[in-house]
């Protein structure tokens, strides 16, 4: 882990003022295309060099991203969520999410998505204590994020349901499907999502802040400071950044660093970008429901004493655009513990296919 953040200050970043305030090569060449987006993202311990099949071990979301001036825009308005969100976003008053001057622009987006967890040890039915409790979020998000060259703020409202089978059974089947395909005995069915947290359903929220803030920038490089605040069914906050080092054509930053979890993520509504890409981010911890549960009584939830007050995460990953229209990115992410019986450090891969129209 030490290693990535020595990566980052080993990174050349060291440009002046006027370098830093000049645009980006692509929004001097030539103008963006396309304003529309359709994005597949899978975080899977399978498509990792270290498959562990615990903790965090599958994330899948599928999102449609528009640029708000887009006439043909969807219509994004379901179960009012778009003026819930507009409130909350007005709520904070250093969030202006709109079109701030004529290099930037307003995405926003609405998808469905499903996060994963479950303990060591997924043979047992009962409970399995000193570890992690199972845990499923399937949920329906909206993002609304402000693009510019230099750098992005973004904000997502999440409306989610705890404690349903659509991990269990996606679980079941992947491990089935791969016994048959490698004739094997092994990864075993998992026994104990009837002990996960809120088992049978219990609505949650989440309310998420994101923003890059481009701090240097080259040719062929730059790097960004990074943070995020969360509020619902986590609360926490992060400092960080990302570094990427390639081509890059899109005229904005937003890394796919932990796609899921950013609430500024947009993929590259422009063709060209190419690059490789490091981050890192310390997150502190104040409340985890997907660890400690939220209302409902639980099999097994950990304690509030229990919890990591600090969790490091960090990211290597490569970008790359295939004809005008695809783009596809893979990452490999580490995480240090978020429970203190827990003492190791998770490694999950990650998966990003997205195409522009």
């Amino acid at each position: 882990m030490l290693s990535w953040f020595l990566l980052a200050a080993a990174c050349p970043g060291a440009l002046d003022a006027q370098e830093l305030r000049q645009p980006p090569r692509s929004q001097r060449d030539h103008s963006e295309p396309f304003r529309h987006t359709h994005s597949w993202q899978l975080d899977q311990d399978l498509i990792a060099p270290n498959n562990e099949d615990r903790d965090y071990t599958q994330g899948l979301s599928f999102e449609w991203f528009t640029e708000e001036r887009d006439p043909n825009a969807y219509p994004n308005d379901l179960w009012g969520f778009s003026h819930a969100h507009e409130l909350l976003d007005g709520a904070a008053s250093t969030l202006s999410l709109r079109q701030a001057d004529g290099q930037a622009k307003l995405v926003t987006s609405m998808g469905l998505g499903s996060i994963a967890f479950t303990p060591d040890n997924i043979a047992a039915a009962a409970p399995v204590t000193n570890e992690r409790p199972y845990s499923n979020l399937f949920y329906y998000t909206q993002r609304r994020i402000q693009e510019s060259p230099d750098g992005s703020v973004g904000t997502e409202l999440r409306l989610g349901m705890l404690g349903t089978n659509v991990a269990s059974y996606a679980q079941t089947k992947i491990h089935q499907a791969n016994r048959v395909a490698f004739n094997s005995d092994q990864p075993v069915d998992p026994n104990g999502w009837g002990n996960q947290i809120s088992d049978g359903g219990e609505l949650t929220f989440l309310y998420r802040v994101s923003s890059d803030r481009i701090v240097s920038r080259g040719e062929w490089h730059d790097l960004a400071l990074t943070s995020d605040v969360n509020l619902g069914y986590q609360v926490n906050g992060s400092l960080g950044f990302t570094y990427r080092l390639g081509r890059m054509e899109n005229g904005t930053h937003s890394t796919p660093f932990d796609p899921m979890s950013r609430a500024n993520f947009v993929p590259a509504l422009a063709p060209g970008d190419q690059y490789f890409f490091c981050a890192a981010r310390v997150r502190g911890v104040a409340y985890d429901a997907l660890l400690q549960g939220q209302l409902k009584h639980n099999a097994y939830d950990l304690r509030t004493r229990d919890v990591s007050r600090v969790v490091v995460q960090a990211a290597l990953g490569l970008s790359t655009s295939f004809s005008r229209s695809h783009q596809l990115t893979y990452s490999v992410t580490a995480r240090t513990h978020e429970f203190a019986d827990q003492r190791r450090t998770h490694w999950w891969g990650g998966l990003t296919y997205s195409r522009r129209y």
